[in-house]
């Protein structure tokens, strides 16, 4: 008996049955403020601790970050229980445990604990295997991106230049080349931020063309202005 008592005690469902349990003792708690309802919150949680310490030893129960800090507060409940029943010399139907914050606060903190039961859930530990081996990956291609960034800012920096030197200072909005541009549709759709004018508007003008979409509007600027066809 005592053997299939370590087995079920010492998996990762029983965790889980003894936190829900106690998450709805909490619940009641601050729903009733009964005494009894935290009575037997504490006895399970004290219950717990001593069942996973005899179960799992010293060793295991301590390398576990999750049953010593379980066991602390309950141990602290306790202690904060044995405090108040020797201090006003009552009995435990005379006092309002509901009124001590300490213990407010513990129930609460242990309550705001029960997510770290999904961080053991098997189809949890694939996904963040997968989360670590794809941040793996991606760590190793930043040098591949860097290299990637470095020839497209190079390339652009080699068009804009070649921009300026053919159409530096063509595109204006006065003047003979305006009235050349203002009936295309370049000059109809108010492309005229987008010239080779000076090298940061070049590079904007670069930039722009690398996503292709109406180039030919951005051709026909410069075409117009350089070419009497």
């Amino acid at each position: 008996l005592s053997s299939m008592v370590a087995i079920r005690v010492d998996t990762y469902i029983f965790d889980v049955v003894v936190d829900c349990i106690l998450i709805f003792l909490a619940i009641l708690f601050f729903c009733l403020w009964n005494n009894q309802v935290f009575v037997t919150y504490l006895s399970l949680s004290l219950a717990e601790m001593v069942l996973k310490f005899l179960t799992k030893g010293t060793f295991r129960y301590l390398r576990s970050m999750r049953n010593p800090i379980d066991g602390i507060m309950s141990v602290i409940l306790f202690i904060i229980v044995l405090v108040l029943l020797a201090r006003k010399n009552s009995t435990v139907a005379e006092i309002t445990f509901a009124n001590n914050f300490t213990i407010r606060a513990i129930i609460i903190l242990r309550t705001l604990l029960f997510p770290r039961n999904i961080l053991v859930i098997k189809g949890f530990q694939q996904f963040r295997q997968s989360q670590r081996e794809m941040l793996d990956f991606a760590f190793k291609g930043v040098a591949h991106i860097y290299f990637l960034l470095l020839l497209i800012f190079a390339l652009m920096y080699w068009f804009a230049s070649c921009g300026q030197w053919l159409y530096g200072g063509l595109i204006s909005t006065t003047g003979a080349n305006y009235d050349l541009l203002v009936n295309t549709e370049y000059g109809i759709s108010n492309y005229w931020p987008l010239n080779f004018n000076d090298f940061p508007s070049a590079l904007i003008t670069m930039f722009v063309l690398l996503q292709v979409n109406n180039m030919h509007v951005t051709i026909q600027g410069m075409v117009t202005v350089t070419n009497i066809w």
